[in-house]
């Protein structure tokens, strides 16, 4: 029968349907695809799009890359270091053989499915040269294989060793290319650059490397559980099957959030009350501050400065204790034995305050943490009126200044 494949027999989500095959592996409705997407991956640049060496470059899918720069022939790296979206472009210019620097590009937190283009590998300033690049991928210390799915003309490969010749053309720069794809998670490329031959002049460089990350295991609380087994991606104590529905119309899958093999389509995993497609986390009501962050993965939904957690009524954690592993903190889960992933929101974001309702002076746009208009805090101390003790900050504490002594008689008027 052979050996088993481990992932086989791991469910996260208990539905009966193994994570490999899985499409939804928490069953929070939103596909894993959606969850681990780094389609639109792009990064937040420096100014002017400039880098230097050791500058960590955050995206908005939560994934950092660092690229550092060893110059072992000092003076050796002329050009500027530009990041610009997913490509890192530099150049070196080298004056005698056997020079190297490298280039060590950090990937946080390890990915997977990953395509990098080595571009223009053999520019030359229409000199004769042999340029050489030793790539080596990394997940930890071990070293991850590759597929080379594209190897330009004048490129020669001897294991993880690339040699690129100019080959006599002295007038045009035939930009010879190298595509990698990288299956498995790496967390590190290392890149060492040289020249080993030299028959016209100087100034080789490499123009540009880029990277485009297919898969990420992103984890956008820091909690140590990727989103796509997280079922409160942002920590903030309202699942993810929640805020990635309107407040209108929510449905729970299986029974009470508590979903089954029965309730899962037995393909796909994904909870048969659900499109195909998934949940649509692209929808307004589900994004209520227009920020482009949907509910699910934004601790403060409506952008008007206080948390989901303070606006559902809930209390923030002490600790970040989680014994079920399921990235819902121990401190607002109520279930820490079944796969429940609404935890006790069974009618969704309706079961969470809504205070303005029934409050003429106020105009009621939905539940509170949806809600940029609610719930009132009259001082803007950051805690609603409802929970503040001095709603105006006068120092005087609400409970005094709202009651009478008993049998007080007013005071006759002047």
């Amino acid at each position: 029968g052979g050996d088993q494949d481990w992932r086989e027999a791991f469910d996260t989500d208990m539905d009966g349907i193994p994570d490999v095959a899985d499409l939804d592996d928490d069953n929070d409705g939103i596909l894993d695809t959606e969850e681990d997407d780094c389609a639109n991956l792009r990064y937040n640049l420096a100014a002017n799009n400039t880098s230097a060496s050791g500058v960590t470059f955050p995206s908005d899918r939560g994934i950092d890359i660092t690229p550092t720069y060893t110059e072992n022939n000092p003076g050796t790296l002329t050009s500027t270091t530009v990041f610009t979206f997913n490509q890192i472009s530099f150049g070196n210019n080298f004056t005698a053989l056997g020079q190297t620097n490298d280039l060590d590009i950090g990937i946080s937190p390890p990915s997977r499915d990953i395509t990098i283009n080595i571009l223009d590998f053999d520019q030359s300033n229409a000199s004769e040269f042999s340029e050489q690049l030793t790539i080596t991928f990394y997940n930890g210390t071990t070293v991850v294989p590759y597929i080379v799915e594209s190897l330009g003309a004048n490129i020669t490969a001897v294991g993880n060793t690339f040699t690129a010749f100019q080959g006599g053309n002295t007038t045009a720069d035939p930009d010879s290319n190298i595509g990698f794809r990288i299956n498995d998670t790496i967390d590190r490329v290392v890149i060492e650059q040289g020249i080993v031959s030299n028959t016209g002049g100087t100034d080789p460089f490499l123009q540009s490397f880029s990277i485009q990350i297919g898969t990420c295991f992103i984890d956008t609380d820091g909690d140590g559980i990727v989103d796509r087994l997280d079922i409160d991606s942002d920590n903030d104590g309202i699942p993810d099957n929640v805020e990635a529905q309107p407040t209108i119309g929510y449905i729970a899958p299986g029974t009470n959030g508590v979903v089954g093999p029965a309730d899962v389509d037995p393909l796909t995993g994904i909870p048969t009350v659900y499109p195909a497609t998934g949940l649509d986390i692209t929808l307004p009501t589900v994004n209520n501050d227009s920020d482009g962050i949907p509910d699910y993965l934004d601790d403060d939904s409506d952008n008007d400065g206080l948390l989901d957690t303070t606006e559902a009524d809930l209390t923030t954690p002490t600790n970040t204790n989680d014994i079920d592993m399921d990235g819902l903190l121990d401190a607002f889960d109520v279930d820490n034995l079944t796969a429940d992933v609404n935890n006790n929101l069974d009618n969704g974001s309706i079961d969470t305050p809504n205070t303005d309702v029934g409050d003429p002076s106020q105009t009621d746009t939905d539940v509170d943490y949806r809600d940029p208009l609610e719930p009132l805090d009259t001082d803007g101390d950051g805690i609603p009126d409802v929970t503040d003790l001095d709603d105006d900050n006068d120092g005087i504490l609400d409970v005094e200044e709202t009651s009478c002594a008993p049998n007080a008689v007013p005071a006759p008027s002047p």
